[in-house]
């Protein structure tokens, strides 16, 4: 990883109490739903998506899972996140490939045209404004370069998901693993009567990086994790 793709670590504050929100439960969330089937299925696509690339960008990292996902795959990564604590924690293990930064995913300290691929996988719907965000990843990649996307879509229903959840639990027999799975269907509860917002349609966000965000070409766009997430691929 060199200086020019790894910049400096970003000290802006995040801006949305409902982004701290997700930023602080992140490190909860991906180690417990990595382990259940649907949400590695949307990991592995995420990371086989930029299977040609070198250098990636991972746009809201979480816990980490796609990011050493992608390293494992022999990507150079420089993953970023807004929360201290966060990346704290994700660099305190130590991952062959991948670099962890503090950055604001749509204010990026990264010079222009430097990764091959971005990734952000269930990150924009927690940003105050996701569109800077699909702008810069934009414009930190190079010509020809992958944005790979999934998020909440439209419609989407928690109790999909949780029945899943269930599922896991009923087969678990794990107990830290059991605990961690309950904790997570009462946040996710909390969560859910809070409301999502900026939730999209696959063919409408593909529309939209095309029309606004100067993207070129749709490689990919549909759903995934259980058809409660747009998962698209565009090419720049």
């Amino acid at each position: 990883m060199n200086d020019t793709m790894v910049g400096n670590q970003a000290q802006g504050s995040p801006r949305d109490e409902s982004h701290a929100h997700w930023g602080a439960q992140a490190a909860a969330y991906e180690p417990v739903l990595s382990r259940i089937g649907p949400y590695a299925d949307l990991v592995r696509a995420v990371v086989e998506s930029q299977r040609d690339s070198r250098r990636v960008l991972d746009q809201g990292f979480g816990a980490g899972v796609v990011a050493r996902s992608l390293g494992e795959m022999g990507a150079r990564v420089l993953a970023i996140d807004p929360f201290e604590d966060v990346v704290r924690t994700a660099a305190s293990v130590a991952t062959p490939r991948v670099v962890w930064r503090r950055m604001d995913p749509a204010a990026l300290e990264l010079p222009s045209a430097v990764v091959d691929g971005v990734v952000s996988c269930n990150v924009l719907h927690t940003l105050p404004d996701p569109f800077a965000a699909v702008a810069e990843a934009c414009r930190v990649l190079v010509p020809g370069g992958r944005f790979t996307v999934s998020s909440p879509r439209r419609g989407f229903d928690v109790s999909v998901l949780d029945r899943q959840l269930a599922l896991e639990l009923t087969e678990c027999r794990d107990e830290p693993h059991e605990r961690a799975c309950r904790e997570l269907l009462n946040r996710r509860h909390r969560i859910v009567r809070e409301g999502l917002a900026h939730v999209y349609d696959p063919e409408e966000f593909a529309a939209l990086l095309l029309a606004e965000s100067g993207f070129r070409q749709i490689l990919d766009c549909g759903t995934a994790y259980l058809d409660q997430n747009f998962f698209v691929v565009v090419r720049r």
